[in-house]
């Protein structure tokens, strides 16, 4: 007896996944007649086809248009993965004789104390990679990951987004814990102070990222471990460098990541306050593909991570 996968395998076309993709964007079989450039009944009788093939209905019909099934859904998810796969395979091939292209996700503030060390290590070991960077929060950029527009993440605290895709296998390598830290221009009376307490930060002016964020969750949970009310920020800022520019300007103080605070006060831009106890932020994760460990992207970013001492 054939093999199942090999019958869907032998069956399935790309065409059949931008088929899944464009009807689960316009609900539409009409609106996606038009934008595959094909006849209403071609459609219909290619998403027959796929469902044949995969053997489960995928679209629920009604005069008003299609909706995915939780099933069609699953198939979507790794439709979008193997559509983004195939564009970077295009891409990877155009550079071929070029450089290595890696597509990285990072917290914001990774991209700002991380990844230009990270550079020069890769370039050091003789991988001169074409470097696409994506700084963003982490379910912005799990996302695009999870549709393989990215071939690895370094961010904080992923652990709940990996455990909540089960279509993908993927593996997650810590790689520091990062401690949470406040800072103030170097001219704020508190920077003087030996010794403080989280209630000698009530009455401040507050920068900080929009919620939800892990530098907001972690500023209210040391708050009320302490038995205080969160302040509310003055300021809604989501890029660390902004914060930095803000606080070292004196419009008030800020919860940011310890490693960009130490970065910063090197510089004479910004004071860490002496405030205990210490909070803490998720650890930085290095996420990818399960399935992808041994491609050229992953294995030269495990070579720099390794050599940094992270791994």
């Amino acid at each position: 007896m054939r093999d199942p996968d090999d019958a869907l395998i032998s069956r399935l076309r790309f065409r059949h996944l931008e088929l899944i993709r464009s009807l689960s964007a316009t609900g539409s079989l009409h609106k996606t007649a038009k934008a595959l450039s094909l006849s209403q009944p071609a459609i219909s009788k290619a998403l027959v086809e796929v469902e044949l093939s995969f053997g489960l209905k995928l679209f629920e019909r009604s005069p008003t248009g299609v909706v995915v099934t939780p099933r069609g859904q699953a198939i979507l998810e790794g439709a979008k993965l193997l559509l983004n796969g195939l564009r970077h395979v295009r891409l990877s091939a155009a550079r071929a004789d070029r450089r290595l292209v890696i597509r990285l996700g990072v917290s914001p503030f990774i991209g700002v104390t991380l990844v230009p060390r990270l550079l020069w290590t890769l370039r050091k070991q003789g991988d001169e990679a074409s470097v696409s960077l994506r700084e963003g929060r982490g379910p912005l950029n799990f996302d695009l990951f999870r549709d393989g527009e990215l071939d690895a993440l370094v961010m904080t605290g992923p652990s709940d987004l990996v455990q909540s895709q089960p279509i993908v296998a993927m593996t997650m390598k810590p790689l520091f814990e990062e401690g949470l830290a406040v800072a103030a221009a170097v001219d704020h009376p508190l920077a003087r102070r030996r010794r403080l307490s989280w209630s000698d930060l009530l009455n401040e002016r507050w920068i900080l990222p929009p919620a939800p964020s892990h530098v907001e969750e972690a500023i209210c949970s040391v708050f009320v471990s302490q038995g205080l009310v969160p302040p509310r920020p003055w300021i809604e800022s989501m890029h660390p460098l902004t914060n930095i520019e803000l606080v070292a300007a004196g419009h008030g103080i800020g919860a940011m990541p310890s490693s960009l605070v130490r970065a910063a006060h090197k510089r004479g831009l910004i004071s860490e306050l002496r405030i205990e106890p210490k909070g803490r932020l998720p650890p930085v994760c290095f996420i990818f593909r399960s399935a992808e460990a041994d491609s050229p992207a992953i294995r030269a970013l495990t070579r720099a991570l390794e050599a940094r001492g992270l791994l």
